[in-house]
């Protein structure tokens, strides 16, 4: 999966990120967005 899918599908990749990083609160997650460059640091 390519970045564009991952910005497109944000509300259905949050579910993965949450079990990936699950110190993640959801204010920060919509915050990151499925943006790149906010995962990546």
């Amino acid at each position: 999966m390519n970045w564009d899918q991952i910005e497109g599908k944000w509300t259905e990749m949050k579910g993965k990120a949450r079990a990936s990083w699950g110190e993640l609160s959801d204010d920060e997650l919509d915050q990151i967005g499925g943006k790149k460059r906010s995962v990546s640091g």
